[in-house]
């Protein structure tokens, strides 16, 4: 039995939307083009699965078991490192001044990694650092979330639009470009 209510309605619409931005795209190049796909097409199938729940309550009822599970696990381990962040060795809550001179810490290490070395360098770097000091994370993690993060800065910005990231001034300066 297939019920349209509020929710329906409303998913329509955002389906509506999305076919919309989805048909303006194809006036685009090739280039400008990819952004909207790379959102709409997504947007366009999540909203579509959506849509079919909101109008078959069965389907949703059927998929509701999996809305709170933790299916890859990661809750435990999201619990560790925010307790672990959130207290000191001793097991002290450490104070919201030192937590947020700890962020600003990191974040200013973001960006002399990037000044120094450039987006396709620092930014890998800042990743493996973060979780290998301040998440005591293991070395395959910190190493897979780094490579995977230069994989995707590489591929998505530099092959598909290509888009020039900054080299990072240590590179400039080797190479002899600098100005």
């Amino acid at each position: 039995m297939t019920r349209f209510g509020q929710k329906a309605a409303l998913t329509l619409l955002l389906c509506l939307f999305a076919g919309v931005v989805l048909s303006l795209s194809a006036g685009l190049g090739r280039v400008a083009r990819m952004v909207p796909l790379a959102v709409a097409v997504p947007t366009l199938l999540l909203l579509i699965g959506q849509l079919c729940m909101d109008l078959v309550p069965r389907l949703a009822a059927g998929l509701e078991r999996w809305e709170k599970r933790d299916l890859f696990r990661v809750e435990p381990l999201r619990e560790r490192s925010l307790g672990r962040l959130g207290t000191d060795e001793s097991g002290e809550p450490i104070p919201r001044a030192r937590r947020e001179r700890i962020a600003l810490l990191w974040l200013s290490v973001l960006g002399c990694l990037v000044f120094l070395f450039g987006f396709l360098a620092g930014l890998p770097a800042h990743i493996l650092l973060y979780w290998k000091m301040r998440l005591q994370a293991r070395w395959v993690p910190s190493a897979l979330a780094a490579a995977g993060m230069w994989i995707l800065l590489y591929l998505l910005l530099v092959q598909l639009l290509e888009f020039p990231l900054y080299r990072g001034h240590l590179w400039d300066r080797l190479s002899g470009t600098l100005r």
